[in-house]
């Protein structure tokens, strides 16, 4: 892993050469390195210019000012940072075995300035904000990351269709997605890309026969003939709803199937991580390229992360994300990007004080509780707690009454 990240590094260096020409229109007295550096910093939950130039000048022994960075961090576009993002290498070493790929797919929402509204995002209906959809594809195989894209609608069906024609080289692989991906249309769709797909049903579906557990089907969708399974199981009494075009129960029995979805939460796991340690869902930027830089400079910070997890963790124990990424914006993406001290005998001391293992818990569950007050599910989990305590408090008052 050390030999990996020494030639990240190197890799760095030789796509800021390439491109030096590029971006730095004048000689001033900051470089392509120091508006890198400025930007990925910035990346960090709640941390803002001024802390960021600081920690800049305190490790360059400088004195430079904000605007300087930001200036310079304004000549590089979102091309420059999608380049690096590619260079950061993943462990191949299957995680789960399959013959083929998975790849879960989901979005959430951020907030922007409503100044964007110019640039063609919707306003929301209180006139104040904007909330565009962020689109994610994740490796589960590999547990990885692979993109996080700004789009101005808020269809995730049409979010996952762009990308599939941006990036082709993802066929024969298999998607999965959660039930508000579903839609006949777009079944059809994944069918004329040749792209496999598990998705979840909604239980009003009329595709569910519900005395059958696993059943293929011809579904005709404008003309087109796709075969399908809908399949149906059972866990802790909640009922589940699958439809699938991979077909072959003796390659993919029901099991395989249960197990390729519930691998997908690998992805819910991914998005609360991001939200937790950057600035990913409510964006102080007007500028909708800068929200893009942040956007990609989140996803190169949970590359990294991701990278050297995936190179390090053990049989039954897992690492303290947290501890890692507080050390990757202490001095570690410095000390990459300036090439200062960047060597073996860092990494080795990086690696031995920032790894804390912690042991895995099986069959650990916690409930999905949302904390913004924004947000729909906010509001039904605090429906329902607050019916629950009705519920009791009748309870109470008849029993006092009897």
């Amino acid at each position: 892993m050390k030999s990996k990240l020494i030639k990240l590094s190197n890799d760095i260096s030789d796509l800021i050469n390439k491109n030096k020409n590029k971006y730095v229109i004048r000689n001033k007295k900051t470089n392509m390195n120091d508006g890198l550096a400025y930007r990925l910093l910035y990346t960090k939950k709640e941390s803002s210019q001024l802390s960021v130039t600081a920690k800049i000048n305190e490790f360059m022994n400088t004195t430079i000012n904000r605007s300087s960075y930001s200036d310079r961090d304004n000549q590089i576009d979102i091309k420059f940072y999608e380049k690096l993002s590619k260079l950061i290498p993943i462990n191949t070493n299957k995680r789960l075995q399959y013959t083929k790929q998975i790849f879960a797919v989901d979005g959430t929402y951020g907030y922007i300035s409503k100044k964007l509204g110019e640039d063609g995002f919707k306003l929301n209906t209180n006139k104040l904000s904007s909330s565009p959809l962020i689109s994610g594809i994740f490796n589960v195989t590999y547990n990885y990351p692979i993109s996080l894209d700004l789009v101005k609608h808020k269809n995730e069906r049409k979010a996952f269709l762009d990308f599939k024609t941006n990036y082709s080289d993802y066929e024969g692989n298999i998607f999965v997605f959660d039930r508000g991906y579903y839609s006949i249309q777009f079944m059809k769709e994944l069918h004329i890309n040749n792209l496999s797909f598990v998705c979840r049903l909604r239980q009003n579906s009329e595709l569910i026969n519900h005395n059958i557990v696993d059943e293929n089907k011809i579904i005709n969708i404008d003309g087109i003939q796709i075969n399908v399974r809908i399949i149906t199981y059972m866990i802790n009494e909640n009922k589940y709803y699958m439809i699938t075009n991979l077909c072959d129960n003796k390659i993919y029995p029901l099991e395989i199937i249960k197990q390729i979805y519930k691998d997908r939460w690998s992805v819910e796991e991914y998005f609360k991580y991001i939200k937790t340690y950057c600035q990913f869902d409510n964006f102080t930027e007007t500028k909708t390229e800068n929200i893009k830089k942040m956007i990609c400079g989140s996803l190169i910070i949970s590359k990294l992360v991701y990278m050297i997890t995936q190179f390090a963790e053990i049989t039954n124990k897992k690492i303290n994300k947290h501890i890692l990424t507080e050390g990757l914006y202490s001095s570690f993406i410095l000390k990459l990007i300036y090439k200062k001290g960047f060597n073996y005998n860092y990494l080795h001391k990086f690696l031995k004080s920032y790894l804390i293992y912690y042991k895995v818990r099986e069959n650990k569950k916690y409930s999905r509780v949302c904390n913004n007050p924004h947000k729909k599910s906010y509001m039904k989990f605090h429906k329902n707690k607050l019916v629950e305590k009705d519920i009791d408090k009748n309870k109470f008052n008849n029993n006092n009454n009897d």
